[in-house]
């Protein structure tokens, strides 16, 4: 040890050894500051550098154009079809909200979102995705005017998009809603100013799927109404909701700061309100614990295959409590740490309940068959 202690002595009397220790001191320093503040560097890393200003927004889409649409069907169609939100993939540096025909989101979108969250719906149903003015992830990190102004304008866009899905595309066909994120907040508005408000259009309505979004259970009473949520695996017209978390993670998120429709321009927050969770391995409000052994299997991107996803043996149970639902496993995020407030902002790169969600939208669409002699 001596020999040691002598040898660090001779090469800290050397100027050049002092300089480059301090350097590594500053960079174990910095990085240590960095890691402990990521969250407040993702928000100033992610806010955009002037204020809200619908005059400035990008260019609305028309739908009624085929350009407007990230993906639509190909020929012959299919006897169902899927409307599929999309979850954050615009990082919110240009401005409140994307614009339409960013590649670098389109490549984010196609190459890897629609291959792990619309996937598990290819085989059964037409799939139509529009393009939207996404807003900024950082107007999930906020409730001030701008983020209002951000959400509001996205969802204007779903809305229309929607509704030309509904009257010029959809052909009377039954449909189900899937989204993930921010794309599911959204789509809880779809739920409540079209479909619950229009028996025609419910009564071709599988299931919506929704998943990292945190929804109060009384808004099935306030505004979901006549929509309920899902509480058997083949039950029709109903809403399957959840947001993920991990025992020993913060998830304050969810359970205090997401995002809530109040009215058709404004919105509350989840604080001090319980949620609703459909355990996506039973299919059922805030069911029995489904350990692994009832996970079908998982899947990731993967380029090399035609589908764009590998499929992987199960890797996780699912427990809803307390509004949340618990797994064993929380992927992180597709595209980029923002640390551990505000990962859920991002969709996780791994879904955990790919299998799972295919299988039971077929078995839904198959009670609709049975139903109706589809």
């Amino acid at each position: 040890m001596r020999p040691v202690l002598e040898w660090l002595k001779a090469l800290v009397a050397r100027p050049w050894a002092r300089v480059a220790l301090g350097v590594v001191l500053v960079c174990a320093l910095a990085g240590g500051l960095a890691y402990a503040f990521r969250d407040n560097l993702a928000r100033y890393a992610l806010k955009p550098r002037a204020e809200f200003d619908r005059a400035n927004a990008p260019p609305a889409p028309d739908y009624t154009n085929d350009g407007a649409w990230a993906m639509l069907p190909k020929k012959p169609l299919l006897k169902a079809d899927l409307f599929f939100v999309y979850p954050s993939i615009y990082f919110g540096w240009d401005g409140w909200n994307s614009w339409i025909g960013d590649e670098a989101v389109r490549d984010r979108l196609v190459g890897d979102v629609v291959p792990l969250y619309a996937g598990p719906f290819a085989d059964a149903a037409n799939i139509f995705i529009p393009q939207y003015r996404q807003a900024s992830p950082f107007a999930f990190m906020t409730h001030n005017r701008s983020a209002q102004g951000a959400r509001l304008l996205a969802y204007e866009d779903v809305e229309a998009a929607f509704k030309n899905f509904l009257s010029a595309r959809n052909g009377n066909r039954p449909f189900a809603i899937a989204a993930q994120g921010q794309g599911a907040l959204y789509a809880v508005r779809l739920l409540t100013t079209v479909v619950a408000k229009d028996e025609a259009v419910r009564e071709r309505f599988l299931t919506a799927y929704l998943s990292e979004i945190a929804l109060p259970l009384e808004e099935f009473e306030r505004s979901l109404k006549p929509l309920e949520p899902c509480q058997e695996p083949e039950q029709l017209g109903c809403i399957n909701v959840w947001h993920s978390a991990q025992a020993g993670a913060r998830n304050d998120l969810p359970r205090t700061s997401f995002p809530v429709w109040d009215d058709a321009t404004r919105f509350t927050t989840t604080r001090g309100r319980s949620l609703a969770c459909v355990n996506p391995l039973t299919w059922t409000l805030d069911g029995r614990a489904a350990d692994e052994s009832m996970n079908s299997g998982a899947a990731q991107t993967d380029h090399r295959n035609q589908s764009g996803v590998s499929l992987s043996a199960p890797r996780s149970g699912a427990d809803c409590w307390n509004g949340l639902l618990f797994v064993d496993e929380q992927p992180p995020p597709l595209f980029t740490f923002t640390g551990p407030r505000y990962r859920d902002l991002y969709p996780p790169r791994v879904n955990l309940f790919f299998e799972n969600t295919r299988q039971n939208f077929q078995r839904r669409l198959e009670a609709y068959r049975q139903a109706t002699a589809l």
